[in-house]
C-alpha cells in the first residue's frame, strides 16, 4: 500500500530534502556505537542531546541537556528502520530540529562531546533539568575516612598496689588469759 504520509508534497524533490517539513531542518552528528545507542538510534525514534564539556571559567566538566523529544530522520544514509526493526550501526545520525535548534546543535558539536539519550515513543514530556557537574557525581559515594583527631591526653591515673589483705587473727583463751596469734593472708 502506499501512505499519504510517506509521499512528499508537490515540488518536494526526493530523498531526504522531501521529508524534511517547512520550517524543519535536518542537521547531522557524528555518532559512535556509544553516542548512537548502540545501533538503536534508527529512523522514526527521538532522542535527548546531551553536551558534556567545560564552560570557560567552570573549573570542571558539566553535562546539560541541550534538546529533547528530537526525532531522528536518518540513520546513515537509511530514511526508514529495517523491516526486522533490529539495530542499525551508523557513523552518522540525522536529526530533525526547527532553525534555533539546529544553531544550539552546532554549537554543542563544537563545545564538547554531545550524546544522544533514546526516548520512550510515548514519553514526550520536556523537563527542566539543570546540568550536572563532575562534583555531583561524588556526592553519593562513601565519604573518606576523616582523619583522626587528637583529643586531650588522657588523664593520668596512678595504679598502687593494692593494699595488703588483713592477715588472720586467732584469739586463744586459757582462763582468765588471752593470747592473740597474727598470720599472714598467703
Amino acid at each position: 500500500y502506499v501512505l499519504p504520509e510517506k509521499l512528499a508534497g508537490e515540488n518536494a524533490g526526493y530523498g531526504l530534502p522531501a521529508l524534511i517539513p517547512t520550517g524543519m531542518r535536518a542537521v547531522s552528528v557524528r555518532v559512535n556505537e556509544v553516542i548512537g545507542v548502540a545501533g538503536f538510534v534508527v529512523p522514526g525514534t527521538r532522542v535527548d542531546v546531551l553536551l558534556t564539556g567545560s564552560p570557560s571559567g567552570s573549573g570542571g566538566e558539566r553535562t546539560t541537556t541541550v534538546l529533547e523529544d528530537i526525532a531522528v530522520i536518518a540513520s546513515g544514509q537509511r530514511l526508514e528502520r529495517s523491516v526486522a526493526g533490529e539495530a542499525q550501526t551508523a557513523p552518522v545520525i540525522t536529526l530533525l530540529v526547527s532553525p534555533d535548534d539546529a544553531q544550539k546543535l552546532a554549537l554543542a558539536q563544537s563545545q564538547g562531546k554531545i550524546q544522544l539519550s533514546l526516548r520512550n515513543p510515548l514519553d514526550t514530556k520536556q523537563q527542566e533539568l539543570a546540568s550536572v557537574q563532575e562534583n555531583a557525581l561524588y556526592r553519593g559515594a562513601s565519604a573518606p575516612a576523616k582523619p583522626m583527631q587528637h583529643s586531650k591526653a588522657p588523664k593520668q591515673i596512678i595504679l598502687t598496689a593494692p593494699a595488703p589483705a588483713p592477715g588472720y587473727q586467732v584469739e586463744v583463751y586459757r582462763g582468765d588469759k588471752k593470747d592473740v596469734t597474727k598470720f599472714d593472708s598467703q
